[in-house]
C-alpha cells in the first residue's frame, strides 16, 4: 500500500510517500514544494496544484492524508 501525506502551506508544502508491505514500512520519497514570496497567491496555488498532481500521477497512492490546516 502506497500512502502520500501532505503538510499544506502556500509558502511551503511538505510531503512524504511511504510503502507498506506486510509488516514493513519503507520511505519512497519526501520533500518540500516551495514557492517564492513574491508570487501571487494564484500563482502559488497553480504551482502547488501542478506539483501535487504530478506526485499523485507518478506514485498512484492507495491513500492520501493531510495535516489539518490551521491559521494563527
Amino acid at each position: 500500500m502506497i500512502v502520500i501525506g501532505f503538510d499544506p502551506g502556500t509558502a511551503i508544502t511538505g510531503y512524504g510517500i511511504l510503502n507498506k508491505k506486510d509488516d514493513k514500512i519503507a520511505v519512497i520519497e519526501y520533500g518540500a514544494l516551495t514557492t517564492p514570496s513574491n508570487w501571487s497567491i494564484g500563482r502559488r496555488l497553480n504551482y502547488l496544484f501542478d506539483q501535487v498532481s504530478s506526485l499523485l500521477d507518478l506514485y498512484n497512492p492507495d491513500a492520501v492524508v493531510m495535516e489539518e490546516v490551521f491559521l494563527q
